[in-house]
């Protein structure tokens, strides 16, 4: 119960309106995602992320925010899948204690910038370092490793952290009746001498379990109840009716084949793309015509230059305008909300010459001149052009196009290389 109050107000002082004014650079934050504790971090700095997928569902989807985080890396998979540099064991508490009171060791690490989600952020401190102006050196890491250390040796008892009521103003009766609760089980929880027995953590553990699959049946039963009363709901209707209209669900609501084939992609607009395929326009294009054209789809990065599309892909743009047009007026028709002009609009070529001269095999800081894009945003797009063309091959395998198939193999092929693909630009 007392670690359930816990996790409901961290997840009270982690929603973006409380936290994000006190996300600075510098400033000193506890990190844990599951069973890697990471221990405590320096926040570099903080970003939106938008939702990918169907454009036609985005706009009710939540904003979510990732924050850049200085971290303790194991040196050893930093090349792969970046892990915590604390050994494993006691799980730690919000201090870097373990349960049984001893700080963890620390072991040799290497510091590296990754992205966190906010909720995976388990306390915030009231301390803030001085961040070197470029992290890139690890030399500079280093030196941000060397003064957290000396944090964590000037306060042995463990780190200050924010308070929520007093420090971050989070002013709700209900949050303050759940910090009264935590208070008064900490004080029974300390003055209870069965708590201080030495087989406490293993009965502590199977009661946990015990409470967690409880409220994993609990948050089922809800989530049975949502699926069962969304089937009523006009949007869901309306969708359904999207589907059928366009041919990707039958009179009897079976999934067609161009169903099957939409069900392949996530990396795009489902609809779109799929309307592409069968309307035979990527027959007509070669592998990097339909790079190019794919592009307009995998990115939503807003540019300042007046872009148009290649002189060979004029026409292919303006038949996928045409469609789109086409999928705005029967989803408007269907009582979805959407605005078909903006919907439309989203499509832009900002990044069709460059990922043209991408698979030509131009150099990523030739790619970088054609474009004022971002480069870590023109990386972001490229890795999402090629996750989509490895989607509509495996749908095209699926109606038995092989030939289309093995042009979007051919295509991904080309997108693959160098620096835009590499595990870690520190290698």
């Amino acid at each position: 119960q007392l670690e359930r109050y816990r996790r409901e107000i961290v997840a009270t002082v982690t929603k973006p309106i409380h936290c994000l004014p006190y996300l600075q650079a510098g400033r000193l934050v506890k990190v844990a995602d599951g069973e890697d504790d990471w221990g405590w971090g320096v926040v570099v700095n903080f970003m939106k992320k938008f939702p990918a997928g169907n454009q036609l569902a985005a706009s009710n989807k939540r904003v979510e925010y990732v924050a850049d985080v200085l971290l303790n890396c194991d040196p050893e998979t930093t090349a792969t899948r970046p892990r915590p540099a604390q050994p494993e064991g006691v799980p730690a508490t919000l201090d870097g204690r373990t349960s049984k009171g001893k700080r963890k060791p620390q072991v040799f690490a290497d510091m590296q910038v990754l992205p966190v989600c906010l909720h995976t952020i388990q306390a915030i401190s009231s301390l803030r370092i001085f961040l070197p102006k470029d992290l890139r050196p690890p030399a500079n890491r280093q030196s941000v490793h060397l003064a957290l250390q000396e944090v964590q040796r000037m306060f042995p008892d463990g780190l200050p952290v924010l308070d929520p009521v007093e420090d971050m103003r989070i002013d709700d009766e209900d949050f303050r009746k759940l910090v009264r609760k935590v208070e008064v089980l900490e004080e029974r929880y300390a003055s209870n001498p069965r708590f201080r027995d030495e087989d406490i953590q293993g009965q502590l553990a199977l009661y946990q379990q015990k409470a967690d699959l409880k409220e994993k049946v609990t948050e089922q039963k809800k989530a049975i109840k949502i699926a069962e009363s969304m089937i009523l709901k006009t949007e869901l209707r309306g969708m359904k009716r999207v589907l059928r209209r366009l041919g990707y669900l039958d009179e009897d609501n079976v999934v067609t084949t161009k169903g099957r084939v939409a069900c392949e992609i996530n990396s795009g607009n489902e609809l779109l793309v799929t309307e592409l395929v069968f309307t035979g326009l990527f027959n007509e294009l070669d592998a990097n015509q339909a790079v190019a054209l794919l592009s307009c789809m995998a990115t939503q990065e807003k540019s300042q230059e007046n872009t148009r599309p290649r002189d060979d892909l004029v026409g292919p743009f303006q038949q996928m305008q045409e469609i789109a047009a086409r999928i705005g007026k029967v989803s408007q028709e269907s009582e979805l909300p959407i605005d078909v002009e903006e919907f439309v609009q989203s499509f832009k070529p900002h990044l069709a010459e460059a990922a043209y001269q991408w698979t030509k095999g131009s150099k990523f800081s030739q790619i970088c001149q054609l474009t004022d894009i971002f480069e870590g945003n023109i990386i972001r797009s490229f890795r999402r052009i090629e996750e989509l063309l490895q989607q509509l091959s495996a749908a095209s395998k699926t109606i038995g196009a092989e030939p289309l198939s093995e042009k979007f193999v051919d295509a991904s092929t080309r997108m693959k290389r160098d620096i835009v693909f590499a595990a870690s630009l520190y290698l």
